[in-house]
């Protein structure tokens, strides 16, 4: 056991030592001079069978984020460069089409013919009597109703008025209720 004792510290000092010299080697490769270094990897790129130095050019685009530039070797590829997996975003909606406004029209009308009246003589024609609502309305032809409405003309069994805001011409029906 006092065998083993005295073996341990040998072996820690023997690590010691070649981890020194492994650290100092490395330190010493990078201060040989450029032109060293670059005989070093014309022998390795030689020694690579001829199937890989052709297949690794062809695995490369031309075009693609991880090829190397100006500074790097030709034909090296990033064997690490992003790759967005994401799909492509859809494509954009087409622009609506313009549908032109219908063209205004004029609200439904608020009358309902009560009746008419025509008096012997009278050369302005018959009073045509009207409801909305809860008001009663005489008017004669060619008169305005509350500056909105017109009546225009009266005909056999039809009043003919017209929504003054829009030029409009509606026909309201004298019949029976």
């Amino acid at each position: 056991m006092k065998a083993a004792v005295k073996a341990r510290p040998l072996l820690l000092a023997g690590a010691l030592l070649l981890t020194v010299g492994a650290s100092g080697w490395t330190h010493w490769r990078k201060l040989q001079p450029v032109e060293a270094v670059e005989a070093v990897e014309a022998v390795s790129v030689a020694v690579r069978p001829a199937a890989i130095a052709a297949a690794a050019p062809a695995a490369a685009p031309a075009h693609s984020p991880g090829a190397a530039d100006a500074g790097g070797a030709a034909g090296a590829v990033d064997l690490f460069a992003a790759v967005d997996w994401n799909p492509p975003p859809p494509p954009p909606p087409p622009p609506p089409v313009a549908v032109a406004a219908p063209p205004p029209q004029a609200p439904p009308l608020p009358f309902q013919f009560l009746g008419r009246t025509e008096v012997l003589g009278d050369a302005k024609g018959a009073v045509i009597h009207l409801r909305r609502d809860k008001e009663v309305i005489s008017v004669r032809e060619g008169e305005r109703i509350d500056e909105q409405y017109q009546l225009a003309r009266l005909g056999a069994g039809e009043l003919e008025i017209v929504y003054l805001p829009l030029a409009a011409k509606q026909i309201l029906v004298m019949g029976s209720r």
